[in-house]
């Protein structure tokens, strides 16, 4: 489901960051679309552990950073990394959430109660609502789920264009692109 989460949550960035330009002069809405992927580290986790672990494999799981903990852990995490390249840590810090919560919210849309555990680890009961169906697969949920979500991000593409004639996706993407490497390079340049 890689694919929708990119999509809606493009979507979703489009319009708040629309808006949060607007009002603080600033948009770093496409922190939202990085924090709706971060959810899924949990399967690469889970991939590391069991093949470079020589003993069985822990209990991780895919779906144990589909938390609120981890939502509470990362937001911050991915917050600190950016603040790294001259953004506001309160900003990124609220795209970070709304990015993430983003992911917990479409997987519960879609998944049946299988993977969504909250509260873990406090908590392991299941969540989920299956309200559109899905495929057991990563990358793609449904061609259903996946034609919504393109035309939400039509959508949201021609109301931000239409309101704001300069903005394009390509200046949208690089924006965010240049934030990455700021940050990375500062975060370089202080280990030296």
């Amino acid at each position: 489901m890689y694919i929708e989460h990119l999509i809606y949550s493009a979507a979703l960035a489009i319009i708040i960051g629309m808006a949060f330009l607007r009002y603080t002069g600033r948009d770093q809405s496409w922190i939202i679309i990085f924090a709706s992927i971060v959810p899924d580290i949990d399967y690469l986790f889970k991939i590391g552990c069991e093949f470079f672990s020589p003993l069985p494999s822990p209990t991780f799981m895919h779906g144990d950073f589909h938390a609120i903990p981890g939502l509470i852990f990362f937001s911050f995490f991915i917050a600190l990394f950016f603040s790294n390249a001259g953004i506001k840590f309160k900003h990124a810090l609220f795209f970070s959430v709304v990015g993430y919560s983003s992911h917990l919210i479409e997987d519960f849309i879609v998944h049946p109660p299988y993977f969504n555990r909250y509260l873990y680890p406090f908590d392991t009961t299941l969540y989920g609502t299956k309200i559109l169906s899905d495929v057991p697969d990563l990358v793609i949920a449904n061609s259903g789920t996946l034609l919504i979500g393109v035309m939400v991000l039509c959508a949201a593409i021609i109301v931000r264009t239409r309101i704001e004639p300069g903005w394009s996706v390509k200046k949208y993407v690089g924006n965010g692109v240049t934030a990455c490497q700021k940050s990375i390079k500062r975060l370089m340049e202080g280990n030296e």
